[in-house]
């Protein structure tokens, strides 16, 4: 069953990321590690789609999820994964079957044979509800670069716009742009492979 997803991000400084987590009195330890890992074919045809899959490794659960864009935000088909599954697909990319990857075949005509991996980013991940949301602060891990991110997710899209846009003006943070994490994860994997620039 595919799920709607409709967030709101903004990039943060370290500063800025400190003083959030001071301020909703999160500890540095309370963070919790998630490794994401993307995958897409060698012409690229997810990102050509406006998708993207990823393998996703939490403390005691993995997943994996096919995200696509839609009007009303990102739909998202995710498949819960046992250990031994994650692993073997890191190693071997056998997916196996589910939702994503029926969804993958039937909507994208790819198979599971043509997905390489194309870049991986660790989140140390603080999840707090927040007013009608789900309030996220991310440090995330890729290349040689570290980042800080806010994102809101919410069910209803104007309340949340409002509530997010309190909270940054409370806080006297400015409204910038945040690419998604996979973005930010391929940028650096092509850099390492000498694809691209830094």
């Amino acid at each position: 069953m595919a799920e709607m997803e409709r967030e709101f991000k903004n990039m943060l400084t370290k500063e800025e990321y400190e003083r959030l987590l001071q301020a909703f009195t999160v500890k540095k330890e309370d963070r919790k590690q998630q490794i994401n890992t993307y995958w897409d074919t060698e012409t690229f045809t997810l990102r050509e789609h406006g998708a993207a899959l990823r393998t996703r490794k939490k403390p005691g659960t993995a997943e994996l999820t096919l995200k696509e864009q839609h009007a009303d935000g990102i739909l998202e088909w995710t498949d819960a994964l046992d250990e031994k599954t994650y692993e073997q697909i890191l190693v071997q990319h056998p997916f196996g079957e589910g939702e994503a990857i029926t969804r993958l075949e039937n909507t994208h005509n790819i198979v599971p044979n043509q997905l390489r991996k194309i870049g991986e980013l660790t989140t140390l991940r603080v999840e707090l509800p927040y007013k009608r949301g789900l309030l996220v602060f991310d440090e995330s891990h890729y290349g040689q670069t570290v980042d800080f991110e806010i994102e809101y997710e919410v069910e209803n899209w104007s309340e949340g716009r409002q509530a997010f846009t309190e909270l940054l003006r409370l806080y006297q943070i400015p409204e910038r742009p945040a690419d998604k994490k996979i973005a930010r994860a391929l940028r650096a994997y092509e850099v390492s492979r000498g694809e691209g620039q830094a």
